[in-house]
């Protein structure tokens, strides 16, 4: 079992300089449950996701201001930038999927899982991350996936796994597909031409394929965790620097468990909030389907989708997830 302390030493030579010059920047004055006198800027390291369109919400409901805080978004192309940005001290609140956290965490770098960002929705019809292929009969079961490829956008991670998962527990052998990278933006027009047989569709590019004529094979989801929801998506801190200023790590959990419930109760408000963070056609906006939104992090909701990440080797053990969620000293 590694400790705080173990994760945080491994990295202390190699970050002494960038926390440096990162100065105080996640170092605000540390205040009582109610919030510092002075209103604090919270550096979020996010994508333009529907996720980073929940916070704004939140924003706008007064959650994040209750506790005398504000959000500045900085986005980046993928979460492999948001890390060492949190880890330096840069960003005080990183997003990335609970994979790409954990395999951080392996490497000794000094993280804790503060919040979640998506969960499941439970719902076999409103997959987010479904493999979706041609509606030509070429495909019918996952097992007809052995022998052909399929996209990902990223090898090693998430949808790989999912993916993966999907086909051995309908039936078939992962080990027989041959899984390609390919960026979401690419997926629908490689199928279309015939270069892959089927793709892990992250939203919104599931709609986008479905409103075309292709449809979904299995939703992944379900496929991993058909009786559950679980967690994929979480809002990650540096665990040294929570440490330290417990009191607005603590109010910074609270006001993202308050923005994820109110997100459950108001999906539209949500989603009538992503042209915010990323330009979206009207249509494909009505139509996208939404994450799940729970409260809060337990190892329950972490589990099945790390045991998934252990078994196709994404992970080397499976995480402590009490020691990695973080908890105010």
């Amino acid at each position: 079992m590694r400790s705080r302390t173990a994760r945080g030493t491994a990295v202390v030579i190699a970050t002494a300089a960038a926390l440096a010059l990162a100065g105080c920047a996640g170092e605000a004055s540390p205040g009582d449950t109610k919030g510092p006198a002075e209103t604090i800027t919270i550096e979020v390291g996010t994508l333009p996701v529907i996720e980073t369109a929940l916070l704004m919400v939140g924003e706008e409901q007064g959650f994040f201001s209750k506790h005398n805080m504000k959000l500045n978004y900085n986005y980046a192309q993928g979460g492999a930038a948001i890390v060492p940005a949190v880890v330096s001290g840069q960003y005080q609140l990183g997003y990335s999927n609970s994979i790409s956290v954990f395999q951080a965490m392996e490497r000794g770098l000094p993280l804790s899982l503060l919040n979640v960002s998506a969960a499941s929705n439970g719902n076999e019809a409103t997959g987010t991350n479904d493999l979706v292929i041609r509606d030509d009969g070429s495909v019918t079961s996952v097992k007809d996936l052995e022998g052909k490829k399929v996209a990902v956008n990223t090898l090693g991670n998430l949808s790989d796994a999912l993916a993966r998962n999907a086909v051995d527990a309908g039936g078939g052998d992962s080990s027989k597909v041959k899984f390609v990278e390919l960026g979401f933006g690419d997926m629908v027009p490689a199928l279309k031409s015939g270069d892959i047989d089927a793709f892990l569709a992250g939203e919104p590019f599931g709609t986008i394929a479905k409103s075309q004529g292709y449809k979904t094979l299995v939703n992944t989801h379900q496929a991993l965790s058909p009786n559950d929801k679980f967690i994929f998506g979480v809002w990650f801190v540096n665990t040294d620097k929570a440490d330290k200023d417990p009191a607005l790590y603590e109010n910074l959990r609270q006001a993202i468990e308050a923005s994820n419930k109110y997100a459950n109760e108001h999906l539209d408000e949500v989603r009538n909030k992503v042209p915010a963070v990323t330009p979206m056609d009207a249509k494909v906006l009505a139509a996208i389907h939404m994450n799940g939104y729970e409260a809060t992090l337990t190892p329950a909701g972490l589990k099945p989708l790390a045991a998934a990440a252990v078994k196709y080797g994404l992970l080397k053990t499976e995480p402590d997830y009490q020691n990695d969620i973080w908890k105010k000293p």
